[in-house]
Protein backbone atom coordinates (compact mmCIF):
# COMPACT_ATOMS: atom_id res chain seq x y z
CA UNK A 1 0.00 0.00 0.00
CA UNK A 2 1.51 3.14 -0.64
CA UNK A 3 2.22 5.90 1.67
CA UNK A 4 0.26 9.07 2.12
CA UNK A 5 2.89 12.41 1.74
CA UNK A 6 0.90 15.27 3.98
CA UNK A 7 1.71 18.13 3.61
CA UNK A 8 3.46 19.66 0.19
CA UNK A 9 2.50 17.65 -2.58
CA UNK A 10 2.75 20.95 -4.92
CA UNK A 11 5.84 23.18 -4.33
CA UNK A 12 6.39 26.38 -6.27
CA UNK A 13 10.37 27.48 -6.60
CA UNK A 14 11.12 31.05 -8.02
CA UNK A 15 13.86 31.43 -9.40
CA UNK A 16 16.80 33.89 -9.62
CA UNK A 17 17.23 35.13 -13.06
CA UNK A 18 19.60 32.46 -15.06
CA UNK A 19 22.46 34.17 -17.33
CA UNK A 20 22.27 32.04 -21.03
CA UNK A 21 24.72 29.68 -21.40
CA UNK A 22 25.37 29.65 -17.44
CA UNK A 23 23.83 26.75 -15.14
CA UNK A 24 21.27 27.86 -12.61
CA UNK A 25 21.08 25.78 -9.55
CA UNK A 26 18.14 25.69 -6.79
CA UNK A 27 17.40 23.12 -3.87
CA UNK A 28 14.01 22.12 -2.61
CA UNK A 29 13.17 19.29 0.17
CA UNK A 30 10.27 17.15 1.04
CA UNK A 31 9.54 16.23 4.77
CA UNK A 32 8.36 13.09 5.64
CA UNK A 33 5.31 13.90 7.94
CA UNK A 34 4.13 9.73 7.50
CA UNK A 35 4.48 7.34 10.01
CA UNK A 36 6.82 5.08 7.57
CA UNK A 37 10.06 5.15 5.41
CA UNK A 38 9.76 7.81 2.37
CA UNK A 39 11.39 7.05 -0.52
CA UNK A 40 11.96 9.41 -3.91
CA UNK A 41 11.68 6.55 -6.86
CA UNK A 42 12.58 8.44 -9.81
CA UNK A 43 12.25 12.29 -10.81
CA UNK A 44 11.35 13.48 -14.37
CA UNK A 45 11.68 16.72 -15.83
CA UNK A 46 9.16 18.44 -18.78
CA UNK A 47 12.42 19.84 -20.35
CA UNK A 48 15.96 18.70 -21.83
CA UNK A 49 17.48 20.88 -20.27
CA UNK A 50 16.74 20.58 -16.65
CA UNK A 51 18.25 17.52 -14.65
CA UNK A 52 17.47 16.58 -10.69
CA UNK A 53 19.75 14.96 -8.11
CA UNK A 54 17.92 13.47 -5.40
CA UNK A 55 19.14 12.08 -1.94
CA UNK A 56 18.66 8.33 -2.41
CA UNK A 57 18.25 6.69 1.08
CA UNK A 58 14.97 6.58 2.94
CA UNK A 59 13.55 9.63 4.87
CA UNK A 60 12.74 8.20 8.37
CA UNK A 61 9.03 10.03 9.99
CA UNK A 62 10.45 13.85 10.37
CA UNK A 63 13.01 13.96 8.38
CA UNK A 64 13.40 15.70 5.13
CA UNK A 65 14.85 14.62 1.44
CA UNK A 66 16.57 17.30 -1.01
CA UNK A 67 16.33 17.81 -4.24
CA UNK A 68 19.05 19.55 -6.02
CA UNK A 69 17.43 20.77 -9.94
CA UNK A 70 19.72 22.15 -12.36
CA UNK A 71 18.96 24.02 -15.46
CA UNK A 72 21.21 24.78 -18.42
CA UNK A 73 18.65 27.32 -20.82
CA UNK A 74 19.03 26.47 -24.29
CA UNK A 75 17.25 30.20 -24.86
CA UNK A 76 16.78 33.45 -23.61
CA UNK A 77 13.46 34.63 -21.90
CA UNK A 78 10.78 33.16 -19.37
CA UNK A 79 10.66 29.61 -18.46
CA UNK A 80 8.27 27.50 -16.37
CA UNK A 81 9.29 23.58 -15.88
CA UNK A 82 7.94 21.37 -13.78
CA UNK A 83 9.96 18.31 -11.83
CA UNK A 84 7.63 15.22 -11.08
CA UNK A 85 9.07 13.43 -7.87
CA UNK A 86 8.07 9.99 -8.05
CA UNK A 87 7.91 8.65 -4.39
CA UNK A 88 6.39 5.91 -2.48
CA UNK A 89 3.25 7.71 -1.95
CA UNK A 90 0.05 7.47 -3.14
CA UNK A 91 0.27 10.80 -5.44
CA UNK A 92 3.63 11.92 -7.12
CA UNK A 93 5.40 15.12 -5.72
CA UNK A 94 5.87 18.21 -8.42
CA UNK A 95 7.61 20.97 -8.03
CA UNK A 96 7.22 24.24 -10.25
CA UNK A 97 10.51 26.31 -11.80
CA UNK A 98 10.06 29.62 -13.00
CA UNK A 99 12.49 32.57 -13.91
CA UNK A 100 13.95 34.39 -16.35
CA UNK A 101 16.54 33.20 -19.00
CA UNK A 102 19.04 36.61 -19.86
Amino acid sequence: MPLELEGILWQEIKSAQIYYGRTGREFSSIENTGDNPLVILDISTTCGCTTANYDKHPAKPGERLRIEVRMTPKDTGFFDEIVTLKCNTASPVKVKIRGQVQ
